[in-house]
């Protein structure tokens, strides 16, 4: 076997039966990473056989597959293809033709939800029903029967095998002995390993993890939760929701499960997924399988996920509402001592297991704590360090939205003693106790300890927690930082010397309200602000720790946007025990109140500190006030912010649309700009954006949980309305009636919300917008997540899509010397969701028809080129739409219909 340049090719030639003299068969496997090990497990059986001739067989694993030569794949007699999704059937295209040429069959394997494509068809690949019953009735025996079958089919021979033995499209996988049940009371009455009375925590995996044997992760899950007092319950199926209340509702609707894993629950969430989670009321934790890296790889990454397997691991589970992303597994490469060959292998990283079970603990406890005993820690944010800078962005926070908060945990039962008894008292001791200091200033601190509401944590202390710091990081803040021991921001000296961090509060029974600690005092804050180069210094991190361990919070809330935990040093998505935002949160609960059109630097708090957003309404406006374009060029930074974490493609669409809206409102030359381009300018606009907000907010902030006045509330959907023409003068009343009534009911929203996350429940996923761009955003108390497929495609992604639609033309037209007479297309759910459309305005130019965007942005219609405009005939489409497809693009499909 030769490993030349590191391309990785897997030879086995097996020596076999009576045909040993004759030319050998061979063979090429593209099964996907998954089944690479089962694939060579079943070359192992192959050896048993007397019956095969000589074989040569290479197995192609996709993760290696750009940088494996494949002259052997296009001289091959028999190719198997997995053909679900597209990157391994794009990767391997032209090999697949060449095979097909030169004589080889080329047979395509597939799930019951995927049928073959005319195109694929045309292509000349082979659908064989037999070999296609083998692979969806999975696992290694099945996949074994399948290529004996193949390969003595090939040879002219029929073989006496087993007919397929299938595994249940729905289950329940016993980590113990890998039994696998249907029904719940049967595993329960057999589990003889389970832990009487003790809590059920569910897990859903892939089909396919059992099918092809990869299941150390869920077996390592098992393990660690039972140490922890808890028993798994894994179970698998597809579309996700049959198998979760199958298996995790009791037959009177009521949840077995105190929580739920989530290695599956990325791709085929829908509403139908969110309204069963929804009965279940639990926390879904995000568990991450990585899909290409080693463990070594990921550690050494600076960015974690790359953009396309954020798309599905981070974007994808948002829209189910999954929570606190954690790294759980990586695909390792091993070699088989008996034939040399390399195969990929999932494997449980054993530290992040015992942080998302640590997850799943604590969360936990908040169901299972009486309030009283609950210690809550609430954080604001004091920008720049001082009394007057307390707030939020377009949020009352002092004393308005604490009072909220703390009014309603009293009337919960949280221990709030001695908390003041009027807003103003909450405001003066706040204002007076509360706040950071601005400067090195001995005095300020010195009265702020002297008066008793302040944490004195000594740095003697800390320093032990340091020491068990992941070195990397402290590596990174000894560096920026210096040690501890010579720290200086918020650092006080009692009469021996000794040093101890301060920690402004105010405590009330077991909550503490403490201002977020200041990212440095001698440096330019604003510049420290965003800038993820620079480590958190000691006190920063020891804020956290303390929090953690000392006053031992069972959550901790962050008020209103603009905290500085997202913005910290290290990765990007896909945090490591090294990274200081997993540092600082630990395994505690994390709630973040947002405002509802901030969604790019919401998704950056949920995805790098581990948060549950609770959104809130933006303040009340009216028409005169609503600044459309400032508004519209505000809506196009998220897009670009959000699409920047699904591919180059639509980052790029989005940036040259928010370069035009710059333009178009002078906001370029005010900025002294002449284009946007990087992340600095993008934030400089963003800043200048809020800067004009601010100053034109004519009726106040909002004040979380509290709803604009009725007066309010009417001049707001007024607003909103204005900018639909498809409602009736005769409607517009209802319409506005219903919009006010959804802005009221919003208030409670939030505070129900809040006070959910804090029993340790689910809370709801929702669509962050601006209400002016997307009423559909209403009511607020959602966790956001960023897709929005409504506007899909966009007028960028449409010219893209619509130039490649020619250049496919031309360059038929250069090969065949006339225009395609018919074209199909498959749409795949995660690749329209990366690239926003892009697919879909081809078909509409192939078909000569253009999108209608109405006043906010979103695709309305489609309307027809007139045929003097085309620069071609109308081309007819065959659209072949997988089932998620179907399920998330509904609007697209009319569309497509329509078309």
């Amino acid at each position: 076997m030769c490993l030349k340049n590191k391309l990785i090719v897997f030879i086995i030639t097996l020596l076999l039966g009576p045909l040993a003299y004759a030319a050998p068969t061979k063979v090429s496997l593209l099964l996907g990473d998954a089944d690479s090990r089962p694939a060579v497990l079943a070359l192992k059986a192959l050896k048993q056989s007397t019956e095969l001739g000589e074989l040569e067989v290479r197995i192609y694993p996709t993760t290696t597959l750009s940088k494996t030569k494949k002259d052997f794949l296009q001289q091959s007699q028999i190719v198997i293809i997995q053909i679900l999704g597209s990157q391994l059937f794009s990767a391997v295209q032209q090999d697949l033709v060449a095979a097909i040429h030169a004589g080889g069959k080329v047979y395509a394997l597939y799930p019951d939800s995927a049928p073959l494509s005319a195109d694929k068809k045309a292509l000349g690949l082979l659908v064989d029903d037999t070999a296609l019953a083998y692979y969806r009735a999975g696992g290694q025996e099945n996949l074994s029967n399948m290529l004996h079958y193949l390969i003595a089919k090939e040879q002219g021979q029929t073989l006496n095998l087993p007919p397929p033995k299938p595994l249940p499209e729905q289950g329940i996988y016993h980590a113990g002995d890998g039994k696998v049940y249907t029904d719940f009371e049967q595993y329960q009455q057999q589990c003889t390993d389970c832990l009487a009375d003790k809590p059920w925590v569910g897990i859903h995996f892939g089909r396919s993890n059992l099918s092809s044997g990869q299941m150390a992760t869920v077996d390592a899950l098992a393990i660690a939760l039972k140490q922890q007092g808890y028993n798994a319950l894994p179970v698998f199926g597809y579309p996700p929701e049959t198998a979760l209340a199958r298996y995790f509702l009791s037959p009177d609707g009521n949840s077995r499960v105190t929580a739920i894993i989530g290695l599956s629950l990325k791709i085929g969430v829908t509403p139908a997924t969110t309204a069963v989670l929804e009965k279940l009321a639990v926390p879904v934790i995000n568990a991450i399988t990585l899909s290409n890296q080693s463990q070594i790889e990921w550690q050494a990454s600076k960015v974690g996920l790359d953009v396309a397997e954020r798309s599905w691991q981070i974007a994808g589970a948002e829209l189910g509402g999954l929570v606190a992303p954690t790294v759980i597994a990586s695909k390792e490469h091993l070699i088989d001592a008996e034939t040399g060959l390399t195969y990929i292998e999932e494997h449980p990283i054993t530290e992040r297991v015992q942080r998302l079970v640590a997850r799943i603990h604590q969360w936990s406890a908040l169901q299972t704590t009486p309030n009283h005993d609950k210690r809550i820690a609430l954080l604001y944010y004091n920008y720049p360090p001082g009394k007057e800078n307390i707030g939020a962005s377009y949020l009352n926070v002092l004393p308005e939205s604490l009072w909220q908060l703390l009014q309603r945990l009293k009337a919960e039962g949280y221990d709030l003693s001695h908390a003041p008894e009027s807003k103003a008292a909450l405001f003066d001791d706040v204002h007076n106790f509360g706040t950071n200091i601005n400067k090195p200033d001995k005095a300020a601190l010195a009265r702020l300890v002297k008066s008793g509401h302040a944490a004195l944590f000594p740095v003697s202390e800390y320093q032990k927690w340091f020491a068990k710091m992941p070195k990397p990081l402290r590596d990174k803040m000894v560096k920026d930082w210096g040690e501890p021991e010579n720290s200086e921001i918020m650092v006080w000296r009692d009469d021996q010397n000794i040093p101890y961090f301060v920690f402004p509060q105010l405590r009330y029974g077991n909550i503490v309200l403490t201002p977020q600690p200041t990212r440095g005092w001698e440096q330019d804050v604003k510049k420290l602000y965003h800038d993820v180069t620079v480590a958190p210094h000691h006190q920063y991190v020891a804020l956290y720790l303390w929090l953690q361990h000392s006053f031992a919070a069972h959550a901790i809330t962050h008020i209103g946007t603009h905290g500085s935990i997202e913005w910290l040093s290290g990765k990007e998505v896909g945090l490591s025990d090294a990274d200081p935002a997993e540092v600082m949160i630990g395994s505690l609960p994390h709630l973040y109140l947002y405002i509802m059109d901030d969604v790019g630097e919401a998704l950056q708090a949920k995805r790098r500190s581990m948060a549950v957003i609770i959104d809130h309404l933006t303040p009340p406006f009216d028409k005169a006030g609503m600044q459309g374009e400032l508004k519209e060029l505000a809506g196009r930074i998220n897009d670009y912010s959000v699409a920047k974490d699904k591919s180059s493609t639509a980052a790029a669409n989005q940036l040259r649309q928010l370069n035009e809206q710059a333009a178009k409102t002078g906001i370029l030359k005010d900025l002294n700009l002449t284009s946007i381009s990087t992340d600095e300018q993008i934030e400089e606009l963003e800043h200048y954006l809020k800067e004009i907000a601010e100053k034109a907010a004519p009726f106040g902030l909002h004040t979380f949980g509290v709803a604009p006045t009725a007066a309010l509330r009417q001049k707001t959907a007024e607003a909103i309305l204005s900018l639909d023409n498809s409602v009736s003068a005769a409607e517009r009343p209802q319409h506005i009636t219903a919009l006010a009534n959804t802005l009221a009911a919003s208030a409670e929203a939030e505070l129900n919300a809040f006070s959910a996350g804090l029993q340790g429940k689910y809370i709801l996923p929702g669509l962050g917008a601006d209400p002016l761009r997307n009423p559909g955003a209403l009511p607020t108390g959602r966790d956001v997540y960023g897709f929005d497929p409504s506007r899909m495609p966009s007028p960028a992604a449409y010219q893209q899509g619509a130039t490649l639609a020619q250049d496919l033309i031309k360059t038929y037209q250069n090969q065949h010397g006339q225009y395609p007479d018919k074209l199909t297309f498959n749409l795949w759910g995660v690749e329209s969701s990366r690239h926003e459309g892009v697919m879909e305005s081809q078909i509409f130019e192939l078909l000569g028809v253009t999108p209608i965007w109405d006043a906010r942005g979103r695709v309305s219609r489609v309307k027809a080129i007139a045929r003097e405009q085309l620069s071609h005939p109308r081309i007819d489409v065959t659209i072949v739409p997988s089932g998620l497809y179907r399920d998330l693009f509904g609007n697209l499909i009319k569309l497509l219909d329509n078309a």
